[in-house]
């Protein structure tokens, strides 16, 4: 997820958040990887941001992808740039992934 919103800068540049997918062993995967392909594959899903940012895992589902994505965006990308709540429309997603976003 890529920051779009009117105070997009060099700093929130650093912070592109995504999902990963973890496997039984706990490996994520990484940035260029589409988890929402195959959910089903995975142990669990857990938000990440390229600055080395890990949150908590949460179910390979629908609504744990949805629950990682507003952690990211609430719980590490408001730190740092010191406001939120953040929606869903200041945030670039793949055309698949926009329109199944829920808030």
């Amino acid at each position: 997820m890529l920051f779009i919103g009117a105070a997009a800068d060099e700093s929130t540049d650093e912070h592109e958040g995504f999902v990963a997918g973890l496997d039984a062993a706990g490996r994520a995967t990484d940035i260029w990887t589409d988890v929402r392909d195959r959910l089903s594959g995975y142990a669990a899903v857990v938000a990440r941001c390229e600055c080395g940012w890990s949150g908590l895992p949460q179910p390979a589902d629908a609504a744990g992808l949805r629950a990682a994505e507003r952690e990211w965006i609430d719980g590490h990308f408001s730190a740092v740039v010191g406001a939120g709540p953040w929606p869903d429309e200041v945030f670039l997603r793949s055309p698949a992934q926009a329109t199944s976003a829920v808030t």
